[in-house]
Order: C-alpha cells, then sequence, then structure tokens
C-alpha cells in the first residue's frame, strides 16, 4: 500500500470516529435532557397535587367554621371566617423538611345579600412546592349561599296546562307547560318526557323501574317520593318541598335517584342523601349504584317557623390551575 492509501485510509478512520462521537454526543445530550424533562413533568405533578391538597384543606376549614355557626347572622360570618380561616399559612408535608409543602395565600372573604338570597365568598390562591421548589398555583373560589327567611315556594306560572288527574301511564312526550292538581303517580315501567316546566302541586310518586325526563324547570309541591331503581332527570333547575329518595345497601342496586343539572332549592325535607356535583346527570345516571339527590348547586330554603342556617352542602368550589 502507497503512502498516499495509507493517509486516506487514516483519514477516513479519523472522519467515521469523528461522526460517531458527534453522533454519541448527540445522544447522550437527548437522554440528559429526556430525563430532565420527565423529572421537571413529575415535579409538576407532585406539585399540583399539592395545590389541590391546598384548595381541600381550605374548604375543609370552612365548612367546618360554617357548620359549628350555622345561625350565625351574615356578618358575624364573614367575622369568624377572616378570623379562623389560615391567612398566608404555609403546610409542610414532612415535619423535619422544609419541602414540599403547600400554602394558602391571597385570601379575600366578601359578603352580599341580593334579594332573597345571602351569599359568601372566598377567594384564595393555593401554591403546591415539590422537593425541587417548583410550584403550582390554583386560584379558587369557595361560594356559599342560603335563603333569607319566609322564601315562600313559586307559585304556578301563568299559561300552564291545567291537569285533573293522578296517574300518568303515557310516555309522551308533553311538549306545553303542564300544572297538576292531584298528587300524581307515574306507574312501573313507565318513563315520561316532559318538555316545558312541570308543576306538581300535590306532589309525585315515582314508582319503581321508571325514568322520568324533564327538560326544563320542576317544580314538586307538598310530599313527593322516589323508589327503587327509579330515575328522575331533571335539565334545567328544581323546586322541591318535602322529597323522600329510597336508599339502601349500594351493593343491592335497588336504589332510587333525582339528579339535577341545574339548581336545586328545597322548601322542607328531604330524605335521601343530598350531594353537590360537576358531574353531568348522563355520567350519573349511566353509572352503578348512584343514589340520592344530585345537584350543581343546592339552596335551603326554610319555612317561616325555621331560623335561616348555612348548610355545608351549598358550598361551591371554583377552581383554575395555573
Amino acid at each position: 500500500m502507497s503512502k498516499n492509501e495509507q493517509g486516506s485510509v487514516l483519514l477516513v478512520v479519523l472522519l467515521m470516529m469523528t461522526i460517531f462521537s458527534i453522533i454519541g454526543i448527540t445522544i447522550v445530550g437527548m437522554a440528559a435532557n429526556n430525563s430532565k424533562q420527565i423529572a421537571h413533568t413529575g415535579s409538576k405533578i407532585k406539585a399540583t397535587n399539592l395545590a389541590e391538597m391546598g384548595v381541600t384543606h381550605m374548604k375543609r376549614e370552612a365548612a367546618s367554621i360554617i357548620g359549628e355557626n350555622k345561625q350565625a347572622s351574615l356578618l358575624d360570618t364573614e367575622k369568624l371566617l377572616q378570623t379562623k380561616l389560615p391567612f398566608e399559612t404555609a403546610f409542610q408535608i414532612k415535619k423535619d423538611k422544609s419541602y414540599p409543602l403547600y400554602k394558602i395565600e391571597d385570601v379575600k372573604i366578601t359578603s352580599s345579600h341580593i334579594e332573597d338570597q345571602e351569599e359568601i365568598k372566598i377567594i384564595f390562591t393555593s401554591i403546591g412546592v415539590a422537593e425541587d421548589k417548583q410550584e403550582s398555583r390554583i386560584n379558587a373560589e369557595l361560594n356559599i349561599a342560603r335563603g333569607e327567611l319566609n322564601d315562600k315556594f313559586p307559585d304556578p306560572l301563568k299559561g300552564m296546562e291545567v291537569k285533573h288527574e293522578d296517574k300518568i301511564t303515557t310516555n309522551g312526550p308533553f311538549v306545553t307547560p303542564m300544572l297538576f292538581t292531584f298528587h300524581v303517580t307515574i306507574p312501573s315501567n313507565n318513563d315520561p318526557v316532559f318538555k316545558e316546566k312541570t308543576y306538581f302541586k300535590q306532589g309525585l310518586t315515582a314508582s319503581s323501574n321508571t325514568e322520568l325526563e324533564f327538560k326544563s324547570n320542576l317544580y314538586l309541591k307538598g310530599d313527593s317520593f322516589i323508589e327503587s331503581n327509579s330515575d328522575v332527570v331533571v335539565y334545567g333547575d328544581a323546586y322541591i318541598e318535602n322529597i323522600d329518595v329510597k336508599q339502601n345497601n349500594p351493593g343491592n342496586g335497588n336504589q332510587g335517584l333525582l339528579c339535577i343539572e341545574g339548581t336545586l332549592r328545597i322548601y322542607g325535607s328531604v330524605e335521601g342523601q343530598v350531594t353537590t356535583t360537576s358531574q353531568s346527570c348522563g355520567t350519573i345516571t349511566s353509572a352503578n349504584h348512584y343514589s340520592g339527590i344530585y345537584a350543581k348547586k343546592v339552596i335551603y330554603s326554610p319555612k317561616e317557623s325555621q331560623m335561616s342556617e348555612w348548610n355545608v352542602n351549598t358550598i361551591d368550589l371554583e377552581a383554575s390551575y395555573q
């Protein structure tokens, strides 16, 4: 092999070594960056979870204060919250370490009284801080409302079609606003649909194995009953005086369900668990063993003889992640 050929081979070998070195360095760099990105993502998730713990902490504290002072006036309730809620406070997860932690900042409490509603609003920021000091923030708002004394059940609306019957055996759909003057029973295996506002002056009984849909507002004055394996879904608001929703052991499956997409206003007594939820009624009715009463918002409107009370079930939470 000539000297020129030997030089060419050496040059090719050096060039290949250089290329492989560049590729190797690139791969190592990419792996390091991926590792950093994975660690960054994991830390961000942990910080978000910590911020959510702060929101839960604040809601629990507010519920405890309100639950212990149900009949306090609007002004006194605001003062109690101002005094007892955590302001600019950090909570360490591990006592012997500074991080991770969550802290509550920028707390603002306001009250208002508009028409027949008293409302307390608590605005705050919950900050989660992971071990590497990465932060995640949640801006949250807690709202609790109650009706004032002597809040009356709404009267029937003008122009409703009046029905003097005590049983509905057809599924409709019923397309006009309707007023039923008697206590109405929906027999088993009937699934009526009401497309407009519907008012039951003496209450309603949804027998076992029925599905009722109210596309607009529902008014249940008097005593109403939802029996086992019966679903009642309201896509508007619901005004209810006294209601009994059948509930047994969830494993048995024979449950009564009332789900309201809008606001539920209660004027009397309720038998059955009342839950505020952001889930849609479609999600709730398609799941197994949901029972009781579900609504986006619940307002208790006491009768004339009752004191107006705060109820922790009326606390609404709105949150935005940053």
